[in-house]
């Protein structure tokens, strides 16, 4: 597996622990093999939809693309949802290996009859990055968006998140919403959310118990199916 990260780097390494502790087995040996290529460098997604040209982005996310895919990588994961919006930019060699986050949501959500609430980014709101799944419009019935002043409140929680704030009353700020805007799930649209989910799943136990979907978790928990066969080759060899 290969993680582009940086974007923010908490998130990311927090994402490799979380792949090691819900794959781990009884000797280490056998755990999975991760590439993490952290760059915190890269431009600042939101801004950089705002200013309406990408090139720059797209540039040093091919370069670091190129540089991770020379570790002979088997898929990839870039641990940026709001980056998103650029992959259909990128050369059919880099996408072909790429897992979208945003997949993972939608696949998650379809066989649902859940409410849910997005929370992500002002870029990802911006770029319309879930809206221009092909699958939205069989899932939008059950997904609210917040409005603008909750969506200062998230957008500004990623940015708190990102300085290494206390996430604990950061969690409890965005659980809040789910009763305002009756959702069953919170929707981790931005990956820095998965540094609040143990918190969340925390919480489960008392009267603020609230789902989340973060893809990252999913996709940690489910490893093996996204890797596909290189997982298997990888479990031949080592027989």
């Amino acid at each position: 597996m290969g993680i582009l990260g940086g974007m923010g780097p908490l998130a990311s390494a927090e994402f490799l622990k979380t792949i090691y502790e819900l794959n781990m087995p009884s000797v280490e040996q056998g755990s999975p093999s991760c590439i993490l290529y952290s760059d915190p460098a890269f431009p600042d997604r939101t801004q950089t939809i705002r200013s309406g040209s990408g090139d720059a982005f797209i540039t040093a996310l091919v370069a670091a693309l190129e540089a991770l895919c020379r570790f002979d990588v088997a898929r990839v994961v870039i641990t940026c949802i709001t980056s998103h919006c650029f992959l259909p930019r990128l050369p059919d060699h880099l996408r072909r290996k790429l897992i979208s986050l945003v997949d993972i949501v939608i696949e998650d959500i379809l066989p649902t009859r859940k409410r849910y609430l997005l929370l992500g980014t002002d870029g990802a709101r911006i770029a319309r990055i879930f809206e221009g799944h092909d699958q939205w419009a069989r899932v939008r019935p059950r997904v609210a968006v917040p409005s603008d002043q909750d969506q200062r409140m998230v957008h500004d929680t990623v940015y708190r998140l990102k300085r290494n704030e206390r996430p604990e009353p950061l969690a409890a700020r965005l659980a809040s919403l789910a009763g305002k805007y009756k959702a069953d799930v919170l929707i981790a649209a931005c990956t820095e959310f998965h540094l609040l989910a143990k918190h969340w799943k925390a919480a489960q136990n008392g009267a603020t118990a609230i789902e989340v979907l973060d893809p990252l978790l999913v996709l940690a928990r489910d490893l093996k199916r996204f890797l596909g066969d290189a997982a298997q080759r990888r479990e031949s060899r080592a027989c």
